[in-house]
């Protein structure tokens, strides 16, 4: 996420959980969710942008400045050296250089000095101080990436039937414009002496304390406090547990929105130490599905079990999807998360802006970005996928792919070998044959 996403979503749920301990229980909760309005992080101003934009730009050129003439710290270093090389010597050199006879040899029957022991003078670059500054350098860099990532998805593509591309004028093309010449200032920065000398001692910062340079100095000062504004979130635990409470509400609002009702037992809704909501496991139903929700793992993801209270066969009639949260529009963060589909009907993951299968590889679902709420809509709509169909037609022809490669196993469900979607027959209170998608999986007619 960009650190901006973060600001608004750390705001968002705040809100929230103020909203949760008002009311008490998970019924209570649920019965109200419609009125408690979610932030939608992706409503983020392009002109707040800019500002962000401009801002990043003034404090790499104040990291310009610093880099003309940084703070140093001097330190001498003990070595061996050549007596012709000395230029000087002092009492405690001297007596060193007379302890150590291997520095000595005969020279016209008189001991004399080969080498001598010398006190040299450095100007060390890495102090703590510079080691902050290539780090805020390599946060801003991310940053931008990060932009530069998503505005790119905003450009318009050629199709058949959109005629019209991006324009210079267009928001996207100023942005991706401004981003460049940001790019640019970092580039500088990255190829300076000051950069690649503090770069390659691989000195990792946990934490950033205000010490009196970065307090006293102006220039240090500037870039001390516009880091203090971009931390939002200290750590990834933090960040991934309001991200899923966030997508948490956003599920209940999308099964609110569908008519679902609360079922299960009043739960008391439970709060961390930082007074965060703890998702609660729900049961939930309407006329045709019986839900659970539930967390999983620590705010990684939320599991979902559908049960259709129509599919008489048991093995048929229960769908268990796990929903996996990535803060990564990229999803790398769930390359080796290790979740296999056994143990669930489907494993997918949602981010800000985009949603992807979790199978044998990490597949992006959306080309284009939706809304977060409009993303966990889709993903709840294709769980409760139900259609009046032909089951004579759709035991060989697959509903999703409309190739004939669909199997029926030992129960009464039905697996596309093509697509991997999964349905189930059944027949409605008025007698007509119906089909449910277990897992829905969309492939490209005419592909093989």
């Amino acid at each position: 996420m960009r650190i901006v996403e973060e600001g608004y979503l750390k705001r968002t749920v705040a809100k929230l959980n103020s909203y949760a301990a008002k009311e008490g229980t998970c019924e209570k909760l649920f019965a109200a969710i419609d009125s408690f309005g979610v932030e939608a992080l992706q409503d983020l101003s392009f002109q707040s942008d800019l500002a962000y934009f401009g801002e990043m730009s003034f404090v790499l050129s104040v990291i310009t400045s610093i880099i003309s003439h940084p703070h140093i710290s001097g330190k001498t270093e003990d070595i061996i050296l050549r007596t012709e090389l000395a230029n000087s010597a002092s009492v405690d050199t001297f007596r060193d250089t007379l302890r150590d006879p291997v520095l000595w040899t005969q020279r016209d029957r008189h001991m004399v000095p080969e080498y001598v022991h010398y006190r040299q003078h450095i100007d060390d670059l890495c102090i703590y101080e510079n080691v902050f500054v290539v780090m805020l350098v390599k946060m801003l860099f991310s940053e931008v990436s990060k932009y530069a990532d998503f505005y790119a998805t905003l450009i318009k593509t050629f199709g058949e039937g959109d005629r019209a591309l991006s324009l210079d004028e267009h928001n996207v093309s100023v942005a991706l414009a401004k981003l460049q010449k940001l790019t640019k200032k970092i580039r500088y920065i990255q190829n300076t002496r000051f950069y690649k000398e503090i770069n390659k001692q691989k000195t990792v910062l946990r934490t950033v304390h205000p010490t009196n340079i970065l307090l006293k100095d102006r220039l240090y000062n500037y870039c001390f406090k516009f880091y203090r504004s971009l931390v939002t979130y200290p750590d990834k635990a933090s960040l991934l547990r309001d991200f899923g409470i966030h997508y948490y509400t956003l599920l209940l609002k999308a099964l609110k929105s569908k008519g679902f009702a609360y079922s299960g037992k009043s739960v008391k809704l439970t709060f961390d130490g930082e007074s965060s909501l703890i998702p609660a496991p729900m049961e939930l139903e309407n006329e045709t599905f019986h839900l659970t929700v539930e967390p999983y793992g620590e705010n990684r993801g939320i599991v979902l079990t559908a049960r259709h209270k129509f599919v008489s066969d048991p093995r048929a009639s229960e769908a268990k999807h796990l929903l996996l949260f990535s803060p990564q529009s990229s999803f790398a963060d769930l390359e080796n998360s290790g979740e296999k589909e056994g143990a669930f009907t489907t494993v997918e993951a949602i981010s800000l802006w985009n949603m992807a299968y979790v199978e044998q590889e990490i597949q992006t679902v959306y080309q284009n970005p939706l809304s977060e709420q409009e993303v966990m809509n889709e993903w709840l709509s294709r769980k409760l996928s139900v259609s009046r169909a032909s089951a004579e037609l759709y035991r060989s022809y697959c509903p999703s792919c409309q190739r004939q490669a669909v199997n029926e196993d030992e129960s009464t469900l039905y697996r596309c070998a093509r697509c991997r979607s999964q349905f189930v027959f059944f027949k409605d209170n008025e007698g007509y044959e119906n089909l449910w998608f277990l897992k829905l999986r969309r492939v490209a007619h005419g592909k093989h």
